[in-house]
């Protein structure tokens, strides 16, 4: 059984206080909702349902089913339980895709559509909106304005307990909705959202820019192309691409990207890769040549290299010592 740490507990008695403070005085936004129960293995294409903007859409997918989220809309991601795999097909690109498990959420990205499978006998829950839908939500919970410039940044996030203790109330809760959303799922969403972007405050406060709006507008290129190398398998990438994505010259690019991430665009590629590299070696069945192509080096002789550097042993050496383990 979960438990719940002092701060889990606390953060959650404050949200609790907060709607029931709400509902007595009967606070609310007109907010339509439609909720989409997707079967086992059915398929469910959004794109002729987003003909009006101000909808939040809230999908519970079952086992095998997918998703088709067109682009101009936002997406939470959470796999209830099972695996989770959001596909991106980018016109310029071979795209990127990000397999998630129950313990991450993932925030998609507006910018392009997206394709969502539950897989085998996986479960979702998604939240579907457009930036100013979630722009909206996340004021209410302090009882402000929204914010400037855009509101959710594409990332993966490492979910705390009580994200995902209010995304699974989210899910329960869906078959209640009846066309608009009240005051207590408003507060839900709300949270959840604000707990998400929260640990990218530090990093927006590092970009460029007078306002708060002009800040978070070049937060959402750099994150773009940052969430675009971090899943990336491209053997090749063109930082000239990437520097005219974000409208600066190569130089200026990496000089900001260093300053509000810590570190290069190259060092972000490299140890994601790696990271993703000894993921596979790990865990998967795969010879070493097939993981090498999967987690973006060009052979396994790259791979190996790489390895060494990193961990002073080869890769095989590493699928090995991990394959006697499970042995």
């Amino acid at each position: 059984m979960t438990t719940f740490g002092d701060e889990s507990l606390h953060a959650r008695n404050a949200v609790t206080n907060l709607i029931a403070t709400r509902c007595a005085r009967g606070d609310t936004l007109a907010m339509e909702c439609i909720v989409h129960r997707v079967s086992p293995n059915a398929h469910l294409d959004l794109q002729s349902q987003v003909e009006t903007g101000g909808h939040v859409h809230l999908l519970v997918c079952a086992a095998g089913s997918t998703a088709d989220v067109p682009a101009g809309l936002v997406g939470i991601w959470w796999p209830m339980h099972g695996s989770l795999l959001v596909s991106t097909s980018l016109a310029s690109t071979s795209g990127v895709k990000v397999a998630l498990d129950r313990g991450q959420v993932f925030v998609s990205d507006s910018q392009h559509g997206h394709l969502v499978q539950s897989l085998g006998s996986a479960a979702a829950l998604g939240i579907v909106a457009r930036q100013e839908q979630f722009a909206r939500l996340s004021a209410i919970q302090c009882c402000e304005s929204a914010t400037p410039g855009p509101t959710m940044f594409p990332a993966m996030h490492d979910a705390n307990v009580l994200v995902r203790r209010l995304l699974a109330e989210l899910a329960r809760s869906s078959a209640e909705i009846c066309g608009t959303l009240g005051v207590a799922m408003q507060f839900r969403l709300a949270t959840v959202i604000n707990e998400l972007q929260r640990p990218l405050e530090a990093l927006i406060a590092r970009c460029p820019g007078r306002s708060l709006a002009r800040k978070r507008a070049v937060f959402l290129r750099l994150q773009r192309v940052r969430n675009f190398l971090s899943f990336s398998t491209e053997p090749d990438l063109d930082m000239r691409t990437m520097a005219l994505s974000v409208n600066y010259s190569v130089w200026r690019f990496i000089k900001v990207y260093m300053t509000v991430f810590g570190e290069t665009p190259y060092a972000n590629v490299s140890r994601c890769r790696l990271e993703r590299a000894q993921g596979l070696l790990q865990q998967s069945l795969r010879g070493v040549a097939e993981i090498a192509q999967q987690a973006g080096y060009g052979n396994r002789a790259t791979l190996t290299r790489a390895m060494k550097r990193r961990c002073g042993v080869s890769a095989t050496q590493l699928k090995r010592r991990n394959g006697d383990a499970r042995a």
